[in-house]
């Protein structure tokens, strides 16, 4: 299992970026089950305001969220109190957001090495390694 971050659902769903196609693929071996990907809660609602930010129409992001709740390949994670007050530290450590800190925690308890992201802050992380596109 890997950690699935927001970034690549939003470069699947925005088909002007850059690395559309490789996020696309992501996305469709999620789809398939050919791939499983740890996501949260505070990712869903990262998709909602980036989303929001890039004047997609709220169907547009209600279907994507929907999509991605409902992917065969996602399994949520439920995010404690404890963990997003665990996570104010890493963030502040690791100067970075706190969805990002948060995902890192969440990815330490699950014993997960590697998340698919478009994010180079996840490259501080020493334990684990970041991916861009589908992995061979």
């Amino acid at each position: 299992m890997k950690y699935l971050d927001t970034s690549i659902v939003i470069a699947h769903v925005v088909k002007d970026s850059l690395e559309h196609e490789s996020c696309k693929a992501i996305i469709q071996a999620l789809v398939s089950k050919k791939e499983k990907a740890l996501f949260s809660g505070l990712n869903i609602s990262e998709i909602f305001y980036v989303l929001q930010r890039e004047k997609l129409t709220i169907d547009r992001i209600r279907k994507t969220i929907h999509e991605v709740v409902k992917m065969p390949g996602i399994t949520l994670a439920e995010v404690s109190n404890e963990k997003i007050l665990e996570g104010l530290t890493w963030a502040e450590k690791y100067q970075i957001d706190l969805t990002d800190a948060v995902t890192y925690l969440l990815m330490k308890k699950y014993k997960i090495k590697e998340i698919y992201s478009l994010d180079k802050h996840y490259d501080k992380f020493k334990d684990i390694h970041r991916l861009t596109e589908l992995k061979a």
